[in-house]
């Protein structure tokens, strides 16, 4: 019986070399484990940190938008809360999670991007994972572009607002949410990052192209 376990495991090994990448949600069948899609594994070390619940991050990200009644208001107030940590170039390979960056209040692009990300799907936003060639964001679901705006006038008076939405795995109005955009950025604000960028359902590992 093990001989022919193990003969299975060979076929099925060698026939899923013959197919396309499978995200990780699907890697096992049987007991064959096949490759992860590239993109997957690019992001996990930056989506395995990003936390979804969590009483302390929970917590923070309630005391924050306590005046909020929409999901507009709530990744409002959130983004301009992360975007006011200092952004520090990447020195080395180690990820900071959400919490060593709230104490740190400074981080690169992915730690605050998993800052960002978690204290959103603390408190019921979708968010998902951008990772573009050289920079890595996200997108924050359900926003409403007037109300949006309306906020953004709130906070310093721009001639031209530009929100950049996807339509990312079937969820409309998801904005652009990057971090790194300096004290002055607002969400929704694209900084003009060049060529592919692909978005990554930390949940289950889906992967779209958005442009």
């Amino acid at each position: 019986m093990k001989i022919v376990n193990l003969i299975l495991l060979i076929l099925l090994i060698f026939i899923a070399g013959c197919g396309p990448s499978i995200t990780k949600k699907n890697v096992i069948t049987g007991q064959a484990v096949y490759e992860k899609d590239e993109i997957v594994l690019n992001s996990e070390p930056y989506i395995d940190m990003i936390v979804h619940d969590d009483i302390e991050l929970k917590a923070l990200a309630r005391h924050l938008t306590k005046q909020c009644d929409t999901d507009t208001c709530r990744i409002f107030v959130i983004y301009r809360y992360v975007v006011n940590f200092d952004y520090a170039e990447d020195i080395g390979e180690d990820v900071q999670s959400a919490e060593e960056t709230l104490e740190l209040k400074t981080g690169d692009c992915e730690d605050l991007t998993i800052v960002l990300m978690s204290l959103l799907e603390n408190i019921g936003v979708k968010t998902y994972f951008v990772l573009a060639e050289n920079h890595v964001y996200s997108l924050a679901c359900n926003a409403d572009k007037d109300e949006l705006v309306s906020y953004i006038h709130s906070m310093h008076s721009y001639k031209d607002i530009s929100i950049t939405y996807y339509d990312a795995f079937g969820n409309e109005n998801c904005i652009v949410m990057d971090a790194t955009a300096g004290s002055l950025g607002y969400p929704g604000y694209d900084a003009g990052v060049i060529g592919e960028k692909t978005a990554v359902d930390v949940l289950t590992e889906d992967v779209e192209v958005l442009e």
